[in-house]
């Protein structure tokens, strides 16, 4: 949240956030944030603590859908490319520890896919 509130302006935020059709939101956010340090801390529960954080987590998630840029779409589109290039790329990490010591190439112990062949040798 304080990203935003230094990218719109301080009070520009705070007016946001206080809007009328923000003020569910806010309420949510705020009060889980303070009941949760309070059953954290002075009370030392850990059931209600945990409650209260899935309840900011989800809040805060709220938020940030809802004010990122190009909203849900851009961040769906987002999320697909880093877990297509993290799947490329912990695959390719995964699979190449050499079986044997040869030194022939690739060393892969598991299929490799055509887009990782034509990588150049790291070695």
């Amino acid at each position: 949240m304080v990203g935003f509130a230094v990218l719109q302006g301080p009070l520009a935020h705070l007016k946001h956030i206080t809007s009328p059709e923000r003020l569910p939101f806010s309420g949510a956010y705020f009060g889980s944030l303070a009941l949760t340090l309070y059953f954290a801390i002075a009370r030392q529960a850990y059931l209600p603590t945990l409650i209260c954080a899935i309840v900011q987590c989800a809040a805060l998630v709220t938020y940030f859908l809802s004010n990122f840029p190009g909203g849900t779409t851009t961040l769906i589109f987002g999320a697909r490319m880093a877990t297509r290039g993290a799947g490329a790329v912990s695959g390719f990490l995964l699979c190449s520890r050499p079986t044997r010591l040869r030194a022939d190439w690739p060393p892969f112990s598991c299929p490799v896919p055509p887009r990782l062949r034509s990588l150049p040798s790291p070695f």
